[in-house]
């Protein structure tokens, strides 16, 4: 037995999983029917521990929408109740499309899963010259780029621009290029370059919509903050604060994540998108994209664990009864997970409007996989959310201020300009009783306040809920020089534990 922890989307899964997968047959529409009350038992149950405001609930088996509910209201404090109709942000469910439409491009030869991608965007570049001739097709969504896991992924909430972001990949170190799992969103955004260049659309988003969307009938499927907002069956992402769960506002700014999680959809929808994954292909006879390129995303590509590997847009995992392929997603507000048996052509869809790092539809898809493969029962749900609790007390521990506090030297001398390459340039300026520090083309303005010593910690404006529970949202860690000036700093993000370093530019 091997105990495996996944991070594949934005958010934690914890599964306990067996290697060994036996065949399987397809599985009947009355098979997964007979399922059903054990399924659905665990499901409210678990929404009822996690306290999820709404969950939308797709099973799929026998090319049949065999089950779609709701359970929960859109947005707490509201009686607009969930059903399958209504509108999540799905998040990196949204990356197996990526994969589907490179695949309908190599199916017209117009690219190759080997090409190099300079040879398709000149522009392309790493800061290792070798890797940038070699990184091919495959690999951008392949998840094996030898860059720190979720690299540069901080620039989307700064609100920088998908050119910036790419081109930022050339000051980050690479390190075991295709030896290595480690998690990226910034390659989905040159895949989706790639697309739109090869097939000559305007957009990926527009390729997409003419070639997988509208074919399938997806049609209250979109990928911007007005496409969500404009439906009036939509959900409103909630997160949790002091112990409580409260609605937020969308994250600015969100939807420059592009191709890597930009998608908004249901679960009738997604039950069609599941369907034509589970056959080959096609849908009512309608063929969207060849099965053999299609299959060919989901080739393992690099290991995660002995049974688990991540393939192009979706993970392959090993139960003990069988296969499944599957994905999930967490954004700020909301969590998804899509998933199917391959053997018993059998699948889930659970859309949730709880974010966090521990996606909770994950507990609730994994008890199907279970079911239908016979597998022994295991409670996912008390697992993870032991698990949440647990990163939540060790986070808040890990900034508990030191004692005794250490004053800090006088503000003025921490002002000045910096650099940092990704980044660019920042000023930090003495505001009363602490430091102010705007980043990014939106210009953030981030609090900076004494915590001890040379260390600040940092704040979003006041009402961000965006990081409820997260405040302070990071740590300022000056760094001097041999003579005691401040050489620079590194900026430290509490999510993700992402840092950037910062070098002090010449008064």
């Amino acid at each position: 037995m091997t105990h495996l922890i996944i991070r594949p989307a934005d958010g934690l899964l914890t599964v306990t999983m067996m290697a060994g997968p036996m065949a399987a047959a397809p599985v009947s529409r009355a098979e997964v029917e007979a399922l059903l009350p054990a399924f659905e038992a665990y499901a409210s149950s678990t929404i009822q521990r996690w306290q999820m405001p709404g969950v939308a609930i797709g099973i799929v088996a026998d090319d049949q929408l065999v089950y779609a509910k709701g359970f929960g209201v859109r947005v707490l404090g509201g009686n607009d109740p969930v059903d399958a109709d209504t509108v999540f942000q799905i998040g990196s469910t949204t990356k197996a499309f990526v994969a589907t439409t490179e695949a309908i491009l190599v199916d017209e030869g117009k690219i190759g899963w080997m090409d190099r991608v300079i040879d398709h965007d000149p522009t392309f570049r790493l800061s290792d010259p070798w890797v940038t001739r070699e990184f091919r097709v495959i690999d951008l969504l392949a998840q094996r780029s030898g860059l720190s896991p979720y690299v540069i992924g901080e620039m989307v909430g700064l609100g920088y621009s998908a050119d910036e972001m790419l081109a930022a990949l050339r000051h980050e170190p690479v390190r075991g290029f295709r030896l290595t799992f480690g998690y990226q969103n910034v390659f989905h955004l040159e895949a989706a370059r790639l697309v739109a260049a090869a097939s000559g659309a305007p957009s990926w988003e527009a390729f997409l919509s003419d070639r997988v969307l509208q074919p399938l009938g997806m049609l209250s499927t979109t990928a911007t903050e007005d496409g969500i907002l404009r439906n009036p069956n939509h959900a409103s992402g909630h997160a949790p604060a002091d112990g409580t769960i409260r609605p937020i506002p969308l994250l600015p700014n969100f939807y420059a994540v592009g191709a890597a999680g930009n998608l908004n959809s249901s679960v009738n929808d997604m039950s069609r998108w599941l369907r034509m994954q589970i056959n080959g292909g096609e849908l009512q006879g309608r063929r969207i994209v060849g099965e053999k390129a299609l299959k060919h995303t989901r080739i393992p590509q690099i290991p995660i664990s002995p049974i688990a590997s991540y393939a192009s847009g979706w993970v392959v995992s090993s139960l003990q009864g069988g296969r499944v392929v599957w994905h999930n997603g967490s954004t700020p507000g909301f969590g998804s997970h899509v998933g199917f048996d391959p053997e018993r052509r059998a699948g889930i869809v659970v859309l949730t409007s709880l974010g966090g790092k521990s996606p909770p539809g994950d507990a609730i898809a994994m008890r199907f996989h279970d079911l239908l493969q016979g597998n022994p029962e295991r409670d996912y749900g008390s697992d993870m959310l032991a698990a949440a609790d647990a990163g939540i007390a060790a986070e808040a521990k890990a900034y508990v201020r030191p004692v005794p506090i250490i004053p800090p030297r006088p503000l003025q001398d921490y002002a000045g300009a910096y650099e940092e390459p990704a980044l660019g340039p920042a000023t930090v300026s003495v505001d009363g009783d602490h430091l102010v520090l705007p980043l990014g083309p939106n210009r953030m303005p981030m609090t900076v306040r004494p915590w001890s010593g040379d260390v600040f910690s940092w704040h979003l404006p006041a009402g961000d809920a965006h990081l409820a529970g997260s405040d302070p949202a990071g740590k300022v860690v000056f760094q001097t020089k041999a003579d005691g000036s401040i050489a620079g700093f590194k900026l430290l993000f509490r999510e993700d534990s992402a840092e950037r370093s910062f070098t002090r530019r010449p008064s």
